[in-house]
């Protein structure tokens, strides 16, 4: 069991997202594991969409029936609740998910409240939910919030497994991440690995001539660009375009990509066992 982490010190969107589903997704198709996806920006309803999950949990509506006063929120919202009264379980985490593959992916959805202050006060209780989940769940994979823009980053990475550094395929960004590495003692935690969003094989910055521009004790993975995906995440056909495009060939476009974020998932489940043998 495990948390993984998906994490990017720039506050732009760079593909995080995609690059989480992607990873959760094929760790539950060809891993056969229990896997929580879970988004923690405000208002955040990419998950959703992607798997074209509703807005309804049928444990909290057979519930309703024995008990009018039990608390109607969902997702994040409703477990931070639960968190505040010390109630929290990792029974009661997956009473508040919603299933994508029965027994193998399920979904958190991000807090969905009016105020933002009500949403800083719900980071408050991310620990504790992670730590219950990770109890019950093989991987938990968090999409967390871009930046150190909020007290809980270092205690949510701290808990971590496995941190990936998202970044772009551009110079000034990795240029950049060096010079992090060089002045800032966080970039060295040997739990961080770099990922590499929205990859383009066309680029001169390849993924090996970025591990070596790096050096070669630097790991790094890549998900690539791809339309479909991009499309299906739209649709709502996620879960539908992964269990098409298991079985192509890396000749194919779609193949290739599906390829890829199974090296990504491989690469991340290594650094967990190179980890556990140095602990």
């Amino acid at each position: 069991m495990a948390i993984i982490t998906l994490w990017s010190p720039a506050k732009k969107q760079i593909g995080q997202t995609m690059s989480a589903i992607a990873i959760g997704t094929y760790l539950s198709i060809e891993h056969n594991s229990k896997v929580l996806l879970i988004s923690t920006e405000y208002n955040d309803n990419i998950l959703e969409i992607g798997f074209n999950i509703k807005n309804v949990n049928k444990t909290m509506i057979d519930s309703i029936v024995k008990n009018s006063k039990i608390n109607l929120d969902s997702g994040v919202d409703g477990l931070a609740t639960i968190s505040y009264s010390n109630k929290l379980t990792p029974k009661i985490v997956r009473d508040y998910t919603k299933v994508v593959f029965k027994n193998r992916l399920e979904l958190l959805e991000a807090p969905k409240n009016k105020s933002r202050e009500d949403y800083e006060k719900i980071l408050e209780s991310y620990k504790e939910i992670l730590y219950c989940a990770n109890q019950y769940y093989d991987y938990v994979i968090v999409d967390f919030n871009k930046g150190f823009n909020n007290p809980y980053t270092e205690e949510i990475l701290g808990l971590s497994d496995v941190i990936l550094l998202n970044m772009e395929q551009r110079i000034t960004k990795i240029n950049e991440y060096v010079e992090l590495k060089k002045k800032e003692k966080f970039y060295n935690n040997k739990k961080i690995t770099l990922l590499i969003n929205k990859f383009d094989y066309n680029s001169k910055y390849t993924q090996k001539n970025l591990m070596r521009y790096f050096g070669k004790k630097e790991m790094m993975s890549v998900i690539p660009y791809n339309t479909l995906y991009m499309e299906a995440s739209e649709e709502g056909s996620i879960a539908d375009f992964f269990l098409k495009i298991r079985k192509l060939r890396e000749d194919d476009k779609n193949g290739m990509f599906f390829a890829e974020v199974g090296r990504t998932a491989e690469a991340i489940l290594f650094k967990l066992q190179e980890l556990r043998m140095t602990k």
